[in-house]
């Protein structure tokens, strides 16, 4: 193994690390300036290093060798930058994507202009290394920036773990066989191109059939959405036009009350009215501009009145955007945690409690209800303690929350005042 080699290889690993550190800049990723130098470093020293032991090692260790770069680096962006894997994942594999192209084209572009120029020079000579390097880097970056310019796309990407692995079987594929002579240190120009279009023609199929398919589901999700947003303000337009009409109603009897000299009688009633609007309309519910889940805590407060229960409403700023979730799939865990607490609620005729905030990194909403009996945390929700109906409504939660990691749902108990709360802490961003 040439020193001159692998010091090249480490040279361009660390271009390498630059460029996935500008693809992350793609989605809007803030990286700590501090953590740069010392991420490019060790990025390029450990796969330079490994490309260069790994290519002296035999056919079946050289064949393999794109996918173990792919994992180690991968690994390394996750853990040195602190990325979310799936965006580790994806930034490389477009970096990945560009070297693996420009890596194949560059060997044949030397060779289309220099016919006598062999394989086994362009990985052992240090000129022609160097240059195959080059030629690699300035077309890795015209394919980084060309995918950079399908902005929408990559966002499309990015949140389907689908289309990630169709990208890594792309990557492996184009890398394999683009690659193929270099190992065998044979070059056909002909056999060469025929592998390269084959590759990409099958790698574009397998990838954007995933690609529609996701699309298609998107859309099918887009459409669920848009039924409940059609639920969730139809009921709050029959409350409207409930209110409106009971409104008439009212007046209607508080008239005929002070026509038949009733005072008493009609100041207890609008006593009540003004009451049940206190309870029922709290000027706060109103900066959920989130139409949803406006909607459906509208609805279980008219559920909470026809029972005798008054849902009290607390909240910090608005609640308008609410990212990274399903709304249906937030709406019915809000949903069961108010069910829950208005079960528990109508024993004691206690009022429920709704909390809600809006901070500029996180959105938390809470349920709080009093308790008839104490709760043991570690039990709650099985059969057992609570019935079929509560523990069915955690699993629920639970198979929901299990698909979005930015989503916490911490549970306590305070033991002297019998209160029992539901948190929910949504994280914004990535």
């Amino acid at each position: 193994m040439q020193f001159n080699i692998m010091l090249i290889n480490m040279i361009f690993a660390m271009v390498t690390g630059y460029l996935v550190i500008i693809v992350l800049g793609f989605f809007e990723i803030k990286i700590n300036f501090h953590r740069l130098p010392l991420f490019i470093l060790i990025f390029g020293f450990i796969n330079g290093m490994l490309s260069s032991i790994t290519s002296s090692l035999g056919m079946v260790i050289a064949t393999i060798r794109p996918l173990f770069i792919m994992c180690i680096s991968i690994l390394l962006i996750k853990f040195l930058l602190k990325i979310k894997l799936s965006i580790s994942a994806l930034s490389f594999l477009l970096v990945f994507v560009g070297f693996g192209v420009g890596n194949a084209l560059a060997g044949w572009i030397i060779i289309l202009f220099n016919k006598d120029t062999t394989v086994n020079q362009l990985i052992s000579d240090p000129f022609l290394f160097t240059l195959t390097n080059i030629i690699t880097v300035i077309i890795s970056v015209a394919i980084i920036f060309l995918i950079r310019s399908m902005y929408g796309f990559l966002m499309l990407i990015k949140d389907s773990k689908e289309l990630i692995f169709a990208l890594i079987f792309m990557c492996i594929i184009l890398s394999a066989n683009a690659g193929l002579y270099y190992y065998v240190g044979v070059y056909n120009s002909t056999a060469f191109l025929a592998i390269i279009i084959m590759s990409l023609i099958y790698s574009a199929y397998v990838f954007f059939n995933s690609f529609i398919l996701y699309k298609n589901e998107l859309k099918k999700a887009e459409q669920e959405q848009q039924v409940f947003y059609n639920k969730s303000l139809e009921g709050t337009l029959f409350n409207l036009r409930r209110f409106r009409h009971d409104w008439g109603n009212n007046l209607a009897v508080i008239n005929t009350m002070l026509k038949m000299n009733k005072y008493e009688e009609a100041k207890i009633y609008l006593h009540e009215i003004i009451e049940y609007n206190t309870t029922s309309n709290s000027t706060l519910l109103y900066n959920i501009k989130n139409a949803g889940l406006f909607g459906i805590i509208s609805s279980k407060q008219g559920l909470a009145i026809d029972k005798g229960i008054d849902i009290e409403i607390k909240g910090i700023g608005e609640i308008c955007d609410i990212p990274g979730i399903k709304i249906s799939e937030l709406c019915e865990i809000v949903g069961i945690f108010l069910d829950n607490a208005l079960e528990e609620s109508e024993k004691l005729k206690e009022p429920v409690e709704l909390n809600y905030a809006g901070f500029p990194k996180t959105i938390e909403i809470s349920v709080r209800n009093k308790c008839e009996n104490d709760i043991d945390l570690n039990q709650f929700g099985k059969e057992s303690n609570k019935g079929i109906d509560r523990g069915n409504g955690l699993k629920i939660i639970e198979q929901i929350l299990s698909k979005y990691k930015h989503i916490k749902n911490l549970r306590s108990y305070e033991v002297e005042s019998k209160t029992f709360e539901q948190l929910l802490i949504i994280e914004k961003g990535l």
